[in-house]
């Protein structure tokens, strides 16, 4: 699927890369993984399985900032996803027609 494709089904928008807001993304998905670590230490897996869900979450949003794109669409981690594939197929794509750089 193409990156104009999913910018259009699911929604995405350019924005300006936002580095600061990456990284805040990448401290919350730190503390999120943290707590769901220790509820799954704690015996409580349905509850760590929600929260490591959200640390991936944010640690998505945090690539798609700093890439310029943020999402607007519903099941937001599935969407990132494949727009995070697609970016990296043509950064694949770009590194193969230049060898040697």
């Amino acid at each position: 699927m193409e990156i104009e494709t999913l910018i259009e089904d699911y929604n995405y928008q350019h924005t300006k890369p936002d580095l600061h807001k990456s990284r805040k993304e990448i401290e919350l998905a730190k503390r999120d993984f943290r707590c769901a670590e220790r509820d799954l230490r704690n015996g409580y897996p349905e509850w760590a399985l929600v929260i490591a869900y959200h640390s991936m979450l944010h640690a998505t949003r945090a690539v798609l900032s700093v890439g310029g794109f943020k999402g607007c669409a519903p099941y937001a981690l599935k969407t990132a996803a494949d727009f995070l594939k697609e970016m990296e197929r043509q950064a694949e794509r770009i590194r193969r027609a230049r060898p040697g750089q």
